[in-house]
């Protein structure tokens, strides 16, 4: 638990966001205030393509977020399997 009151600033990739919110929360930092970075966007038909390489990293990147917030939730790191905030 931190000695100073919040709010605090989390800052991260906002793909690995509700990841760390889950362990920031479970390890008791209830002030939160999260900041996304990184956003990887454009439209549906903008991701769409033939690049197979491109598409198992994001393939690789979602997976391993999944596995991680579940890997959390069943270790005790994390309060929920999605967690929205504390």
């Amino acid at each position: 638990m931190p000695d100073v009151e919040g709010p605090w600033i989390l800052v991260t990739s906002a793909f690995h966001m509700p990841r760390a919110v889950g362990s920031f929360c479970a390890a008791g930092w209830h002030t939160l205030v999260p900041y996304p970075t990184d956003y990887r966007g454009g439209s549906f038909w903008d991701q769409v393509g033939w690049d197979l390489a491109d598409n198992l990293t994001d393939l690789n990147t979602g997976v391993t977020e999944w596995v991680g917030l579940l890997a959390y939730r069943v270790t005790g790191r994390s309060d929920g399997l999605t967690p929205g905030g504390c």
